[in-house]
């Protein structure tokens, strides 16, 4: 997840492949008292690796330990949803279209990991409207995830809906504290409003303007600020 580098992803594709030895594993079991800190390592271990070897381009290598961790989390159901989304994020980054996404309703999703990989999943598959709208109802209740802002430009873009797509940028933007960033990015949605009327309902266009109004002034205290820390 801190992007370690090359050697230290190596070196977790190498240790979970040492603990993937048939004799090694066992499965993990309900109630939590069953665990043993044993099992726990070997399925963190696993993970990790097969993370690590889909983040070094090994998407064999990846699947391989995936298959060798499903069977331990089988029967705890939220190391089993762990796992369904680190499934579908080797899909993901090996360029294909994930299986379950025909099957996913990103509606259900409540977790940030479950609504983000999903979303991803979904936009793979062609499915750029039930995104947005979950995304929607996400960036209204955390309108500080710049990462969700960015998928749902993303989302808006696949739809052509390209004035929603360009403010959903420059709330991304602002949400990384990146003020002048946002403003541009606001100010291109005004300008295509302007250019062309009908890009735009006249709610989003009264959001666009209040939110430039907004972000200016972020933009002078910013440069305010920045002066006085000279």
């Amino acid at each position: 997840m801190a992007a370690p580098g090359v050697d230290v992803l190596r070196t977790m594709v190498a240790e979970a492949q040492r603990r993937a030895g048939p004799a090694q594993l066992q499965p993990l079991e309900s109630p939590a008292s069953a665990v043993s800190a044993t099992n726990i390592r070997d399925a963190g271990t696993l993970y990790g690796g097969a993370l690590a070897a889909a983040q070094l381009r090994d998407f064999a290598g990846a699947r391989n330990l995936l298959a060798r961790l499903k069977p331990l989390t089988a029967e705890i159901q939220r190391a089993n949803n762990a796992v369904e989304l680190l499934s579908i994020e080797i899909d993901l980054l090996a360029g294909a279209v994930p299986p379950s996404a025909s099957s996913i309703d990103i509606t259900k999703a409540t977790s940030r990991a479950d609504v983000m990989v999903r979303a991803r999943a979904l936009l793979a598959a062609g499915r750029a409207k039930e995104v947005s709208e979950r995304l929607q109802t996400w960036v209204a209740a955390h309108p500080k995830d710049a990462s969700a802002w960015q998928l749902l430009a993303v989302a808006y873009g696949k739809q052509n809906q390209n004035v929603r797509a360009i403010r959903a940028d420059a709330e991304s933007r602002a949400a990384q504290l990146d003020y002048p960033a946002a403003l541009d990015r606001l100010k291109a949605a005004q300008g295509l409003m302007r250019s062309n009327p009908g890009s735009a309902d006249y709610v989003e266009g009264s959001i666009i303007d209040t939110r430039t109004r907004q972000v200016e002034l972020l933009v002078k205290e910013q440069a305010l600020q920045d002066k006085i820390d000279r």
